[in-house]
């Protein structure tokens, strides 16, 4: 399992655009790997599932800039760079705001009642769907 620990938002902010789009490029496929519906699931718990949406919430924010802001700050060779890399770099945003919501919702059940059979039952299919947005992402960049 990827260890979520060893992801430092201050020292991937200070990477150049080419090396945060490395980063998540690779990344993801591994992310994605610890959700597959076939793995065992009992590693993931709240502390996983919040390194996970800490490290996508930083993604999000490097590319978010791209897709929703009429004027990004990044240079225009850096949004190129970024545009010309994936097939649709909105593509990719959408799904991991996606991703990003389901493993809200998968924290929020676990918070609730994990012990009640309803709740447990969504809470993997929230690990499901999030498992699709981030196959989604992947399949665009």
């Amino acid at each position: 399992m990827p260890n979520f620990a060893a992801f430092d938002p201050d020292a991937y902010r200070k990477l150049s655009v080419e090396d945060k789009f490395k980063r998540l490029k690779t990344s993801l496929p591994s992310i994605r790997e610890t959700l597959k519906p076939e793995k065992p699931l009992e590693d993931i718990n709240l502390s996983y599932i919040a390194g996970i949406k800490k490290e996508l919430q930083e993604y999000i924010s490097f590319i978010g800039p791209v897709v929703i802001d009429d004027e990004p700050a990044m240079m225009l060779e850096e949004i190129r760079f970024l545009e010309t890399s994936c097939k649709s770099i909105s593509s990719v945003y959408d799904a991991l705001k996606e991703a990003m919501t389901w493993l809200r919702v998968a924290a929020d059940s676990q918070k609730i009642n994990k012990f009640d059979i309803q709740t447990r039952f969504g809470y993997y299919e929230c690990l499901d769907n999030c498992f699709k947005a981030l196959n989604r992402a992947i399949q665009n960049i």
